[in-house]
């Protein structure tokens, strides 16, 4: 009996760690001591998301754009990387995928469009 309570509590050690590296690499761990230090850039995006109200529900993508005024690259740089670390979480909307619309919205490594943002 005690050897197949050590195998269930080896396989349990196991799919936690499986389960911690899941998170990670979706974007959901729950260790903030893994994260990152945020860079300058990473810092002014948060800035700009509170400043336009995030902490109040989703912010609109195109508003932080306007806000901050960057570049699409340094702009979907600093997004992707606060999404990837769990600081913000992106928020599928109703928007057709237009030209006229890229502006307003984040495009997903697999090609999902984001129009919106929150703070976990």
């Amino acid at each position: 009996m005690e050897n197949r309570i050590a195998r269930l509590e080896s396989r349990i050690d196991r799919l936690e760690k499986e389960l911690a590296e899941l998170r990670k690499a979706a974007g959901l761990s729950q260790d903030s001591s893994n994260k990152s230090p945020l860079t300058g850039n990473q810092e002014a995006f948060l800035s700009a998301c509170k400043e336009a109200g995030a902490g109040n529900g989703k912010v609109k993508i195109g508003q932080l754009r306007d806000i901050l005024g960057w570049d699409s690259k340094e702009f979907d740089d600093a997004l992707d990387a606060l999404a990837k670390g769990g600081q913000v979480v992106l928020h599928h909307g109703s928007m057709g995928l237009s030209l006229s619309n890229m502006d307003s919205m984040f495009m997903g490594d697999n090609g999902e469009s984001y129009t919106e943002l929150s703070f976990p």
